[in-house]
């Protein structure tokens, strides 16, 4: 045992690599592991792509204060607008109550409960229907007269020969999500007795996503995200999908 013991701590066997991998040192030509050069590296790209996101953020924040807001108030402040915000956070905004618009030959009427139309008879006496939708059914651009549920509603009158109420439940932009809400909570008390949804294709446009914009920006001008940059990012990147053509020459 003795002759052992001095040949492994002669220099020739400690210098050995057979002896210097059973004492656990590194053989030579083995990979090294990355240096602090390469971590300092890595942390100055990281605090790099944070700074740049920070003050690419800071600009999209003073772009909407400074100019898409003033755009906004503008465009609430016209008194042809007949929008408001709304109290309940899942629609953002709503049509504005006892709200009247004669121009141009166009008569728009919207009631006390904040629906286009005129009020709904205190006692039902007949048939009472509800349109829910977007601004097909709100029919934008239409005087009173000429909107789907009115019309609907003499039509029935005229082939059913008795009392027919049919409800304006169109809000233009709304998507389904609002569109189940507006049906909730304005359809309480009217005593229904049946709905019919007049879908369109932009009413699975979801808000706080890249397709948001079926209602052509009208939730942002109640609503506004935490975060501007990405938003504004967003908003390009959908106008210049729109704007591509749908089918290849």
């Amino acid at each position: 045992m003795a002759g052992i013991r001095a040949n492994v701590t002669s220099p020739e066997l400690l210098n050995s690599p057979d002896v210097a991998l059973m004492h656990g040192s590194p053989k030579a030509g083995a990979p090294k592991r990355p240096t602090s050069r390469w971590l300092l590296a890595g942390l100055a790209s990281l605090v790099m792509i944070v700074s740049t996101l920070g003050a690419g953020e800071v600009l999209a924040q003073l772009f909407t204060y400074v100019v898409l807001k003033r755009s906004f108030a503008a465009i609430t402040a016209d008194p042809r607008h007949y929008y408001r915000k709304s109290e309940n956070e899942m629609l953002g905004y709503e049509l504005h109550p006892d709200f009247e618009l004669h121009e141009q030959g166009r008569a728009l009427h919207i009631n006390s409960r904040g629906l286009r139309g005129p009020e709904a008879a205190p006692v039902k006496s007949g048939l009472r229907l509800a349109i829910l939708g977007d601004s097909v059914t709100f029919s934008t651009g239409l005087s009173d007269e000429q909107t789907v549920p009115h019309l609907v509603q003499e039509e029935l009158a005229r082939r059913c020969g008795q009392s027919v109420e049919v409800i304006n439940l169109g809000v233009p932009g709304y998507g389904t999500q609002e569109l189940a809400e507006q049906l909730r909570v304005k359809s309480a008390g009217l005593e229904l007795d049946g709905v019919v949804y007049l879908l369109n294709l932009n009413d699975f446009a979801r808000r706080n996503t890249l397709r948001e914009g079926a209602d052509n920006g009208l939730y942002r001008d109640y609503v506004l995200p935490t975060l501007k940059l990405p938003w504004l990012i967003g908003k390009a990147v959908y106008r210049w999908h729109k704007s591509e053509p749908a089918y290849a020459p």
